[in-house]
């Protein structure tokens, strides 16, 4: 990875490369954890997630497909509860905030995500606690 790039998990900085014909992924040497080699500068993250991609883009239409949406978040919550009840859940990525309306009642939750318009939508929804955030290194 990036000569200064550390280890998100163990904060090592030593990684190798991993599983090449999936793209440019690196392995830490410290803790094993896996993560893509890649920098992208904010713009181009705010960009890539800007309304298009929730309306014409990746999908046709985001709300209007969020039930669905919703019931394969329900296994992935069936999922999360399996190993832990109660306390405080944090989605980083959160979009809409379809699986932090689904999790509200079982944790506290709070929702980061680069897309103004999501983390609005989500500022008028029932998901509560939500941030407009990047959490990778940017170019410089």
């Amino acid at each position: 990875m990036g000569g200064e790039s550390a280890c998100l998990v163990c904060r090592a900085r030593s990684f190798q490369p991993r599983y090449q014909r999936f793209g440019p992924l690196a392995q830490c040497n410290g803790c094993g954890f896996v993560t893509a080699d890649v920098e992208f500068a904010d713009a181009d993250v705010r960009r890539l997630y800007d309304q298009r991609y929730f309306s014409g883009g990746e999908y046709d239409d985001y709300l209007r497909d969020r039930p669905a949406i919703q019931r394969n978040l329900t296994q992935r919550l069936e999922n999360v509860l399996e190993y832990k009840r109660g306390g405080f859940l944090v989605e980083i990525g959160c979009a809409y905030g379809f699986f932090l309306e689904l999790a509200r009642p079982h944790f506290r939750v709070l929702g980061y995500d680069v897309a103004d318009h999501a983390v609005e939508y989500c500022g008028t929804s029932s998901a509560s606690r939500r941030r407009r955030s990047t959490f990778w290194r940017t170019k410089r």
